[in-house]
This record gives C-alpha cells, structure tokens and sequence, in this order.
C-alpha cells in the first residue's frame, strides 16, 4: 500500500474559509448575456499557477506551472491539480465574489519543497476574484494569500 493515493475530502472551509456550496439545481455561475461576451472571466479553460503572494510579502513560485492548476467549468465544478495530487467539488462565482466548497482531493506525499498544501489551503480562503493583464488573481480575506494564475495555452 506504500505510495498509493488515498482518496479524502478537504473541507476548504474550515479554518475560517467561507464555505460556499454550488446550488442544487447545477446551474453554476453564469454572467448576465449582456456582460458575458465583454467581460473578463475567470469560468472556462485551464489557470495555471504562476505564485503564491503570502501576506508577508514572500512570492512563492511553483517549480513548473503547469503542476499547479485550476479549471473552472461552466456547470460550477471546480478541477485542481496540486502537484502530485488531484481533486475536483464545487465552486461559485457572483461578480467580483468567489467560494469554494468541498473539494474531494487525493492525498499522494508530494516531494520536497512542493506547494501543493499551500495551494489548496489558499484556494479555500479566496473570497474574490479579478483578472489583471490577462491573470487570474484569487485574494482572500483579511489580507490573507493572493494566488496569481496564467491562462494555459492550447496544447501546452
């Protein structure tokens, strides 16, 4: 059984993170038709994580990006690799405001030196949203961790 992943679920709102459930009837985040063919969105596509800013003022950056990603889809589910782990739940976006609830996340021992616990833990803590010269930063509360995403490329 050594190096098997164990399947778990983390509770991204513990610790004080909102807890935010997508509704039942799964119709996800959508923008107003209107706003929807202008304005920037964080749905749709692959974000990969290009750093961590901690409210320290350190800058964390992942060893190679594309191991550290976030898909949100059209139907409010949320898709995360953390480096050697995967996970997938539910999210919500309203306007500038997003929130995660549980993500189902294997629970594989990543090597040395991997962000995948800080990732994960800031994910659950980011309460808005906004899009700055093309990327994604998810802030959280209280001038907690800012996560900074590039937009994947096709094929890459």
């Amino acid at each position: 059984m050594a190096g098997r992943s164990i399947a778990w679920v983390l509770a991204l709102g513990l610790a004080g993170a909102p807890f935010v459930a997508c509704d039942a009837t799964g119709g996800g985040p959508k923008a107003p038709a209107d706003e929807a063919a202008t304005a920037p969105s964080p749905v749709g596509g692959v974000w990969q994580l290009a750093e961590i800013r901690d409210p320290g003022g350190d800058v964390l950056v992942p060893d190679d990006p594309a191991k550290y990603t976030l898909a949100l889809q059209d139907d409010g589910a949320a898709v995360i690799r953390a480096d050697c782990n995967r996970g997938h739940g539910g999210y919500t976006v309203d306007g500038a405001s997003i929130g995660f609830g549980a993500i189902a996340l294997t629970r594989a021992m990543c090597p040395p030196g991997s962000l995948d616990m800080r990732f994960v833990s800031a994910l659950g803590q980011a309460v808005t949203w906004s899009i700055h010269e093309g990327r994604l930063h998810l802030d959280s509360a209280a001038g907690g961790s800012v996560l900074v995403f590039a937009r994947r490329t096709p094929g890459a």
